[in-house]
């Protein structure tokens, strides 16, 4: 059994190491609000998945990418499957008139640009999880 003494001390301690911290001085210090906080820890933990599921299951959905996209092309080049690209440029909010490599790519720099520290938080994230995966 666990000792109800040692647990409580644990937890005095955790108690204590978190009040020290003081997180919001934190945030004040670097300029991020709560809502900023949350979406950051959010990127965080989300990229922390991905890369630990990226490291232990790369291979299966490496293959599982391959797989559909033959199977895609193949139903394409057939004509028993059609895809409104125009349709599908603008549900994900890109303009179908635009360049797509070249657009994509000054939209991915503008988002980085207007949330690099979600952007930092997600990388750190992705490398943790992928370390640890």
């Amino acid at each position: 059994m666990v000792d109800v003494g040692v647990v409580d001390d644990v937890l005095n301690w955790i108690k204590a190491v978190w009040d020290n911290i003081n997180v919001t001085n934190w945030f004040n210090k670097i300029g991020i609000t709560s809502p900023e906080a949350i979406r950051v820890i959010t990127f965080f933990i989300v990229a922390f998945v991905i890369g630990f599921l990226f490291k232990k299951y790369f291979k299966f959905a490496l293959g599982c990418v391959v797989v559909i996209s033959v199977l895609f092309f193949v139903l394409q080049s057939k004509n028993i499957l059609t895809v409104d690209w125009v349709a599908f440029k603008e549900f994900f909010g890109v303009d179908p008139t635009q360049a797509e490599v070249g657009n994509f790519y000054n939209m991915s720099y503008l988002w980085i640009k207007t949330n690099l520290v979600a952007f930092v938080s997600a990388c750190i994230g992705f490398l943790l999880g992928y370390k640890l995966g």
